[in-house]
């Protein structure tokens, strides 16, 4: 996962070989909409904003010419009137059908309540795409329903030159039915330590628990790393980001002890 700015052509040609995917978060391909998301507080000067949106257009460009345009996920959250107009979306699709691109077009997930403006529902999204040449299955779900969690939605992309096909992604943290689903499916997260020494799993995504990993690695010692894992499965189970209200406020992080 990465903001593509650091993706560098030297970079691309140490790992091209030797990865399954990159997700890279973008948003918009359009420079002014990019700004307003990545910088909405005004803290960058726009000299900087600009080089690093052209490093991202020319890294997208170079991956492109590698062949291994199938192996990337063009990632934007929709936010409702920033980057969810049909020429936003439009602009977005025909990028990446151009590149070879999967776009992953995620639900804006607010942080806290007065985010909730920002959210577009699926059964809005979905209608523009589908007025912009989009196809979804007959029974492709189009609710925002709390008690069922559907976390994936493919459809097809058709209008531009050569069909291509998307993925509308929720989270859906803060659901029990979103954490239940998460301990039956989905990958965890392993990160570097900030020191870079180290590894961690963090076994949701909006909670700041950490369950270390960097002893057992060290030690070789891998019946206590499978352990780690199962604590981190059964911490889920729990449904720890049920109500969460704000990204990593959890009171306590958990350190598992080396």
């Amino acid at each position: 996962h990465t903001n593509g700015i650091n993706l560098t052509p030297e970079l691309i040609d140490l790992i091209k070989n030797n990865f399954s995917r990159i997700g890279i978060s973008v948003h918009s391909t359009n420079y002014k909409t990019w700004n307003k998301v990545t910088n909405q507080s005004g803290i960058f000067p726009e000299k900087l904003q600009h080089s690093k949106f052209e490093k991202i257009m020319n890294n997208l460009e170079y991956l492109s010419k590698q062949d291994i345009g199938h192996k990337i996920f063009f990632k934007s959250v929709i936010m409702k009137g920033i980057n969810d107009s049909e020429e936003e979306l439009s602009s977005l699709l025909e990028f990446c059908s151009k590149n070879n691109f999967h776009p992953k077009l995620l639900e804006f997930e607010p942080q806290y309540p007065e985010h909730k403006k920002y959210i577009v529902g699926r059964k809005e999204l979905f209608a523009k795409l589908e007025k912009i040449g989009c196809k979804f299955a007959p029974d492709a779900p189009r609710h925002n329903d709390p008690n069922t969690y559907i976390p994936g939605v493919n459809f097809e992309y058709t209008k531009t030159k050569g069909a291509g096909t998307g993925l509308h992604s929720i989270f859906g943290c803060g659901l029990k039915a979103a954490c239940m689903s998460c301990y039956d499916f989905l990958c965890m997260f392993v990160k570097p330590s900030e020191d870079g020494k180290g590894l961690y799993l963090k076994p949701c995504a909006v909670l700041d628990t950490r369950i270390d990993l960097t002893h057992a690695i060290k030690t070789k010692n891998y019946s206590q790393l499978i352990d780690l894992f199962r604590i981190s499965r059964e911490y889920l189970m729990l449904a720890p980001g049920r109500g969460v209200q704000g990204w990593n406020k959890e009171p306590d992080t958990i350190l598992i002890p080396s």
